[in-house]
């Protein structure tokens, strides 16, 4: 299975785009090519047993950032078989758009897939 993701306006809510994605193979994902605020992330692990950790990096035109090479501006961990919630006040800014990858290793170098697809859910304003 392929990486993907959609993508929904959100009318009378704080955060105004809701970004849901599927992502299993360990590559860079652009969820969008605009300036965003995150206001929360939720990370659904509970297909594997293993640790997944969501890199969000702010989006830098073509190319996009480099899995394993590229520092991501945010390291959001998830425990193994659990989901994870996060919250930002004030909402994370990103300048010029959100790129995101999940892999099973801390920090910048790893670029291991998820055993099976985590879904990612961020709201944006």
């Amino acid at each position: 299975m392929a990486n993907s993701y959609t993508q929904a306006l959100l009318f009378t809510q704080v955060s105004s785009r809701r970004y849901v994605a599927s992502v299993d193979t360990g590559a860079i994902v652009t969820l969008s090519a605009s300036a965003r605020q995150i206001d929360a992330v939720l990370i659904d692990n509970t297909a594997n047993s293993h640790i997944s950790y969501l890199r969000i990096h702010d989006f830098d035109g073509t190319p996009s950032a480099t899995l394993g090479s590229s520092s991501p501006d945010v390291i959001l961990p998830c425990s193994a078989s659990s989901s994870a919630d996060y919250a930002f006040d004030p909402s994370l800014v990103f300048g010029t758009g959100i790129e995101i990858a999940v892999v099973q290793e801390a920090g910048t170098a790893g670029t291991t897939a998820p055993s099976n697809a985590v879904t990612v859910t961020i709201l944006t304003s």
